[in-house]
C-alpha cells in the first residue's frame, strides 16, 4: 500500500461529515487545463477526522488536488482545498530493528517499514539505512555505516557487525 492518509480539522461544534474529493494535477511542466475537473468521491459523510486513500490508485509520486467539506444538519462549509503529494505528505513508518550480540559480533537485522497494499521496496527502489555504533567509554570516536539497500524481494536485512574493529 502506498501510504496516503490526510487528516484535516472542523470547525468548533460541527459535527465531522467529510466529503473528500480529488483530482490529479499534472506535476512540472504541464498545466491543469480543465475549468470544471471531474472529481471523484473517496470519503463521504463520515464522521472520522481523516479519509483512508489507499484504495484510490494514487501514483505514489503525482501530486493531487484533495478539497473537504463539513455538513451540519444539511448546512455545507465552504470547500477547504490543499495539494496533496503522497511522496511528501505520507507518513512512513520506522523499520523494525532487532540487535543479537553474538560472541564478539552484533548482529543488527531490520526489517522495512510495513505498507497496507505494497512494500516499502516497490514504491522505492532504493532504501538507505544508516547505522551509528559505538564502543561504552568512547564517545567521541562514532562509527558510521551508511548501508544502501537495493530492491529485493527481500524485505529484511542483515549486518554484522565485528567489536573488534
Amino acid at each position: 500500500n502506498k501510504p496516503t492518509n490526510k487528516r484535516s480539522s472542523s470547525a468548533s461544534g460541527w459535527r465531522e461529515c467529510f466529503l473528500f474529493y480529488f483530482y490529479y494535477y499534472f506535476p512540472r511542466n504541464h498545466q491543469l487545463q480543465k475549468r470544471n475537473p471531474k472529481w471523484t468521491t473517496v470519503c463521504a459523510e463520515t464522521s472520522g477526522r481523516s479519509c483512508d486513500l489507499t484504495r484510490s490508485g494514487l501514483y505514489y509520486l503525482g501530486c493531487y488536488t484533495v478539497r473537504v467539506q463539513t455538513n451540519l444538519n444539511g448546512s455545507h462549509s465552504a470547500w477547504k482545498s490543499l495539494q496533496f503529494c503522497p511522496n511528501k505528505d505520507a507518513l512512513i513508518g520506522p523499520p523494525s530493528v532487532s540487535l543479537l550480540p553474538i560472541g564478539q559480533t552484533l548482529e543488527v537485522s531490520i526489517k522495512d517499514p510495513e505498507f497496507k497494499m505494497s512494500s516499502l521496496r516497490n514504491v522505492y527502489s532504493r532504501v538507505r539505512y544508516n547505522i551509528t555504533y559505538w564502543k561504552e567509554g568512547q564517545e567521541d570516536r562514532i562509527e558510521s555505516s551508511s548501508v544502501l539497500c537495493e530492491r529485493t524481494g527481500d524485505t529484511g536485512t542483515l549486518f554484522v557487525f565485528d567489536s573488534n574493529q
